[in-house]
């Protein structure tokens, strides 16, 4: 059992030191809401698109395996979005809130956290088979 809880701390724990150093220099003043936008252009318009295409390119990725992670993918985030519109039409009372709340809720940081998460645990193999459900969810978004 020690084993599994190291095994998972050594996954999360350098995206938790990675959103922690951010915490830190924004506290700090070490960088601002400037950097972080260009910062954020940078990953999802360049960094993002290149590591999903070269990670599939360079793989030998198997799509009949992966259709039963794309459909648990799919329905997840029907679930997750249809129950966030129910669950804002119930409590949240400022109507231009409850958009903001039903995206955050299904579109998260999916891509960022899991791809890094999957490439930790299963190395490149891993990041292929994340890249390849990360494009079929995206188109999905």
């Amino acid at each position: 059992m020690l084993d599994a809880i190291s095994f998972a701390l050594m996954i999360v724990s350098p995206n938790l030191a990675l959103m922690g150093l951010g915490f830190y220099l924004q506290k700090t003043g070490k960088i601002n809401t400037h950097f972080i936008d260009t910062a954020s252009n940078i990953v999802f318009n360049f960094a993002l698109p290149c590591l999903l295409f070269f990670s599939v390119i360079k793989n030998n990725v198997d799509y009949d395996e992966q259709l039963a992670l794309i459909m648990a993918g799919v329905v997840t985030t029907f679930v997750l979005f249809f129950g966030a519109e129910a669950y804002a039409k119930i409590f949240i009372k400022q109507v231009r809130d409850k958009g903001v709340f039903v995206q955050g809720v299904f579109r998260s940081n999916m891509a960022i956290i899991s791809l890094s998460v999957a490439t930790n645990a299963y190395g490149v193999a891993g990041t292929s088979v994340g890249a390849v459900y990360v494009g079929v969810i995206t188109i999905l978004y």
